[in-house]
């Protein structure tokens, strides 16, 4: 069995349409958004994997909790540059907040300001002016926390967890790709799965400001909340680059 493991805004909508297009229908699980219930999520991974019909591929946003991950199972995930990842998800979130409706249902678990968000005209906000703001709970370092297995996205010092992140992506995870090498990701990943049809459009793209359109203090903050990620990015571009090589 496969697991994917779903980072946001990693390109993950693509790699996921490619991955499903490899097997039928009765073969795959589709555990969504599984930050919604995290416990919920990892069981009902947990029970698939014991099952003697066990689907090829299971995927979803879930961290990667080792226990509740068969041993068997062979875990592909995707990491991206994590400052340009971050603003990703804060330009997805200032996008949607827009509309009225969406606002209203994921304010309880992404609205941070005190500001009551009816008051903020979303469409004349700038981006350094969300981010300097603290408008919405982006959690810092999200890759590494993900990838340590910890169930509670913004509940702890994630300076503890980058040990075991960077030992999971080494020991845990069998394919790790880069969205800024996003072909070669799934050229990788087709030859450790047998993939074949690897033909893919872009899904679910906002175009995001580069970094060095950001405000210098905005690009700070970003850094200084990503700081482990950006450590666990350069052990998997090591990882990534030896497979690339072998």
């Amino acid at each position: 069995m496969i697991v994917g493991v779903h980072i946001p805004k990693t390109g993950g909508m693509t790699k996921k349409s490619v991955a499903f297009r490899q097997y039928e229908r009765d073969e795959v699980v589709d555990l969504g958004n599984g930050f919604l219930d995290m416990r919920a999520g990892l069981v009902r991974l947990a029970r698939l994997g014991e099952r003697p019909d066990a689907p090829k591929l299971v995927w979803g946003h879930i961290v990667l909790a080792a226990k509740m991950i068969p041993d068997d199972a062979r875990v592909f995930t995707m990491l991206r540059e994590p400052v340009q990842r971050s603003v990703s998800e804060y330009n997805h979130y200032l996008d949607r907040a827009s509309d009225p409706r969406w606002i209203e249902r994921l304010a309880p678990t992404l609205w941070k300001s005190t500001r009551p968000h009816s008051d903020i005209d979303f469409r004349s906000l700038s981006l350094d002016e969300c981010i300097a703001e603290g408008l919405f709970r982006v959690p810092d370092n999200l890759q590494t926390r993900i990838l340590a297995g910890r169930r509670g996205l913004d509940d702890a010092d994630a300076s503890k967890l980058l040990g075991l992140a960077m030992r999971n992506l080494q020991n845990r995870v069998e394919i790790v790709g880069l969205t800024e090498r996003f072909d070669e990701s799934l050229a990788l990943a087709g030859r450790a799965f047998g993939w074949t049809d690897l033909a893919y459009q872009r899904i679910n793209v906002r175009n995001s400001p580069a970094l060095d359109e950001l405000d210098p203090s905005t690009r700070e903050t970003l850094e200084r909340e990503n700081e482990l990620d950006v450590e666990l990015y350069a052990l998997a571009e090591t990882l990534f680059q030896e497979r690339v090589s072998s």
